[in-house]
C-alpha cells in the first residue's frame, strides 16, 4: 500500500506536466501566427483543399499530398482571408507531435525524459518556424512520430494492433507528403533493435511482416486506386528527388551518389540546423547518439540515420525534412540526460535550468522577431532566400493589397510566383486572376495578350520582376512595391482604357 501514493504522485505530476507543455506549446505558437505572409508552398496546400472541395478530392493528385489537401478540405481554409485557420489546423496535428514525443520519452526512460524532450521540442527554433506554417510536413511529421512511438512497443510485447497501427500511420505519413518514404523502414528498425532475450525471433519477424505489410499494401492499393482514376500520383516526387527536374545525365547520375556531393549536403544541412537550435545542441546530440550506439540501443538511433542517409542522397535539399530526424536526436539527448540523472531531483531541476537558458538565448529572441517583425526573423541564409527574399515569399503582396483597396477595383491580373497567396488574402476586397506562368518564360506572349485583352474600367495588374514575366505592362504605372533584399520588387499597372 504505500507504493501507491508514489505511482499516484508520479502520473499525476506527468499529467500535470503534460497539460502544462500543450497549453504552452499551443500559446506560443498561436500568438501572431498569421502574421508571416503566406508561402507558395502554403498556398500549393491551401488550392488543394479548395479544388477537392470544389472539384474532385483526388485533383492534383500528382503532387503527392493527397490527404494534406483532405486536412484543408474539412476545415475549408480556402475560405478564410488570412493564414490563420490554415495555419491553425496545421498546429493541432503538431499538438499531437508534442504529446508523443513526450509519450515516447517517458515510455523509454520515465517522467524526466518526457519532460526534458517536451522542453526541447517547446524551445526548438526550427520547429517554432516551420510549424507555424501551413505546410504537408508538419502532418507528415506527425503521422511519422506516431508510427514510431506504436513501433517501439515491441519493446515490451508482440501485439498485432500496435503493428497495423504502425503501418497505417505510416501510409498516413506517405499520404500526406511521399518523400516521407524513406521511414517506411521504421518496422525493420524495430524488428532488428528491439527484442528481449526471451522473446523468440520468429514473433518479431512476424510483427514486423504485419506492419510492413500493411504500409506497403495499403500504399500499394492506394496509388492503384489513383492510376486507375487517371492520377500519375508517384511521377512528380520520384522526378523531384531523383533528379531535381533536371535533364537526366550520366555526370547527373553520378553526382547523386558521389560522397563529394553527400558530404557537401551534409555540411549545408548542419550548418542550416545550428542556425535554428545552435552548435551546442547538435553536438551533443551527435555525443548522444555515438553513447546509444556504444551501448547497443539502436532503435532510435536507426530512424535518425536511414532517412538521413536517403534524405543525403537526394538530389534537391529542403531544411523543412528534416524535422523528424531533429526532434528524434532532441529526444535522445533527453533520454540520455534523463537516465544520468536518474534518481537524482537536484540535477534534473539543473538540466530544465540548463534547458531554460538555452531558450531564453536561442528560441526567446527568434520567437520575438516571429511574433513582432518576422522579416526580420533570424533564418539560416539558405532558409531566409527561401522564405523571405524570394519570388516564392509572401512579403509585400500585402502592401499591394492595401493600396489597391483606395481604388474602385473589380479585377486584379496578378503576374507573379506566388498569385494565389494575393488571392487568398484579396477575397474581401477584389476578384483575384491567377494566369499560368512558367519559369522558362515561354508564357511571357500570352501573358502579354491576356492583359491587352483585358483593358477596361476597374482592371488593374500586379507586375513581378522576374525574368519569365513581362517587363511591362500597358496602361498607367501607379506604385511600385520594393520587397526584401530588392528581388522580385512589385509594379502596379492600372490598364484601363
Amino acid at each position: 500500500m504505500p507504493s501507491q501514493p508514489a505511482r499516484y504522485d508520479t502520473k499525476l505530476l506527468m499529467l500535470w506536466m503534460g497539460l502544462l507543455f500543450l497549453l504552452l506549446f499551443w500559446l506560443t505558437r498561436l500568438i501572431a501566427i498569421d502574421i508571416f505572409p503566406l508561402f507558395i508552398d502554403e498556398t500549393i496546400h491551401i488550392h488543394l483543399g479548395e479544388d477537392g472541395y470544389r472539384l474532385s478530392p483526388f485533383v492534383n493528385a500528382e503532387l503527392g499530398r493527397v490527404f494534406t489537401g483532405w486536412w484543408h478540405m474539412l476545415f475549408q481554409t480556402y475560405a478564410s482571408g488570412t493564414p490563420w485557420i490554415a495555419r491553425t489546423a496545421t498546429l493541432l496535428l503538431s499538438l499531437v507531435s508534442l504529446s508523443t514525443v513526450v509519450g515516447l520519452g517517458r515510455r523509454i526512460a520515465g517522467v524526466w525524459a518526457g519532460v526534458f524532450g517536451g522542453l526541447f521540442y517547446l524551445l526548438s527554433s526550427y520547429h517554432m518556424f516551420y510549424e507555424r506554417l501551413a505546410l504537408a510536413d508538419s502532418m507528415a511529421n506527425t503521422a511519422v512520430l506516431l508510427a514510431i512511438y506504436f513501433a517501439y512497443r515491441l519493446r515490451s510485447r508482440v501485439n498485432s494492433r500496435d503493428a497495423l497501427l504502425t503501418g497505417l500511420f505510416l501510409f498516413i505519413a506517405f499520404g500526406a507528403k511521399t518523400s516521407v518514404l524513406p521511414y517506411y523502414g521504421i518496422p525493420i528498425a524495430a524488428g532488428l533493435a528491439l527484442h528481449p532475450t526471451e522473446r523468440p525471433w520468429r514473433q518479431q519477424m512476424m510483427w514486423t511482416g504485419v506492419a510492413l505489410g500493411t504500409a506497403l499494401g495499403l500504399t500499394v492499393l492506394f496509388v492503384l486506386i489513383l492510376t486507375l482514376l487517371g492520377y500519375d500520383f508517384l511521377s512528380n516526387w520520384v522526378s523531384y528527388a531523383a533528379t531535381s527536374r533536371q535533364e537526366v545525365s550520366d555526370s547527373l547520375v553520378a553526382s547523386v551518389f558521389s560522397l563529394e556531393r553527400i558530404g557537401r549536403n551534409i555540411v549545408y544541412v548542419t550548418r542550416a540546423l545550428i542556425g535554428y537550435i545552435g552548435a551546442g545542441v547538435i553536438l551533443f546530440g551527435v555525443e548522444v547518439l555515438v553513447t546509444l550506439a556504444v551501448r547497443r540501443r539502436w532503435y532510435l538511433l536507426l530512424c535518425i540515420i536511414g532517412p538521413s542517409l536517403a534524405m543525403w542522397f537526394s538530389v534537391p535539399q529542403e531544411i523543412r525534412y528534416w524535422g523528424v530526424s531533429l526532434v528524434l536526436l532532441m529526444l535522445c539527448s533527453a533520454i540520455v540526460l534523463a537516465e544520468i540523472t536518474h534518481r537524482q531531483p537536484a540535477f534534473q531541476v539543473v538540466i530544465v535550468g540548463l534547458l531554460l537558458i538555452w531558450g531564453a538565448f536561442q528560441w526567446l529572441p527568434f520567437s520575438l522577431k516571429a511574433w513582432q517583425h518576422p522579416i526580420d526573423l533570424p533564418l539560416p541564409a539558405t532558409d531566409r532566400d527561401q522564405y523571405i527574399n524570394s519570388d516564392a515569399s509572401g512579403f509585400g503582396l500585402p502592401e499591394a493589397r492595401d493600396y489597391l483597396a483606395q481604388y474602385p477595383v473589380t479585377e486584379v491580373i496578378g503576374i507573379l510566383s506566388n498569385c494565389q497567396s494575393l488571392r487568398y488574402m484579396s477575397q474581401e476586397y477584389f476578384e483575384v486572376i491567377c494566369p499560368n506562368i512558367n519559369p522558362n518564360g515561354s508564357e511571357k506572349a500570352a501573358l502579354t495578350n491576356l492583359m491587352n485583352e483585358n483593358r477596361r474600367n476597374g482592371v488593374y495588374v500586379i507586375l513581378e520582376d522576374s525574368p519569365y514575366i513581362p517587363a511591362s505592362a500597358p496602361g498607367t504605372l501607379m506604385t511600385a512595391i520594393e520587397r526584401p533584399a530588392g528581388k522580385a520588387n512589385l509594379t502596379i499597372y492600372d490598364i484601363s482604357e
